[in-house]
């Protein structure tokens, strides 16, 4: 995979001939185990068509439970023969509860709220579909659960999380025209995602970290399945790289 990333969640840009209407950024798996411990990550995530950024925190209120939130970047910048591009941006935030399951396990869950936006770029459909502008924009509301079960010693730390969540588009304007995937018909890009402004998606991932006890590096991969229409135009993986720091007493 060429790419990687850096800020966290969602939401996306486009490649270079259709568009792309969700990209899933890391996850934010902070395995808190004591009462004000504190946690910050940043990483650089990387998809098929989309670069990102995400940075994320977490806290733990007292010894069971904790809040999370941060917030991811997209981007596309297109190439020197191709102008198409896209954009997108989304913040997210909630709470959940965490407990030690024996010694140097642990099990979290965390709900979380979130809204974002996005923008997908065609300007050369402009001139395939005169009168048109080429372009495409959404807002985007999440809800999500998020479980994990994980390892975490002084050094090491390994955890599944199993992301399931709801994404809905609503602000949904632009002029994007392109042509369907049978070539046969061409499509009005905001009546799909109109028809399609909701969807449930499942996300496992994979997260390892190594280095100091307060300071490691974080590697994780994951996937996204839609469960709502298998055939959404979306990234459905991701890899990422960065670094977490832990504050404790």
């Amino acid at each position: 995979m060429k790419r990687l990333l850096f800020f966290s969640v969602l939401v996306l840009a486009l490649p270079a001939c259709s568009p792309v209407y969700y990209a899933p950024s890391s996850q934010h798996v902070p395995l808190l185990t004591e009462e004000e411990e504190f946690t910050v990550a940043g990483n650089y995530v990387g998809a098929n068509s989309v670069d990102g950024a995400s940075l994320r925190a977490a806290y733990a209120l007292n010894s069971n439970w904790g809040l999370i939130g941060g917030g991811s970047l997209f981007f596309n910048e297109g190439s020197e023969d191709n102008s198409s591009n896209g954009s997108g941006g989304h913040f997210e935030a909630g709470g959940g509860y965490f407990t030690e399951v024996s010694n140097k396990f642990v099990f979290e869950t965390y709900g979380l709220l979130g809204y974002g936006n996005m923008v997908n770029r065609f300007p050369q459909s402009i001139q395939d579909y005169p009168g048109t502008d080429g372009e495409i924009k959404a807002n985007i509301l999440s809800l999500a659960l998020q479980p994990a079960f994980g390892f975490k010693s002084k050094y090491f730390e390994a955890a599944i999380s199993l992301r399931t969540g709801m994404i809905n588009y609503s602000g949904i304007r632009g002029d994007l025209m392109t042509q369907n995937d049978d070539q046969d018909a061409v499509g009005n890009q905001q009546e799909y995602l109109k028809d399609n402004r909701s969807n449930l998606l499942f996300e496992p991932a994979l997260t390892i970290r190594g280095g100091l006890e307060f300071l490691k590096i974080e590697a994780q991969t994951g996937g996204s399945l839609n469960l709502t229409n298998k055939n959404f135009p979306q990234e459905t993986s991701w890899l990422s790289i960065g670094l977490i720091y832990r504050f404790e007493d």
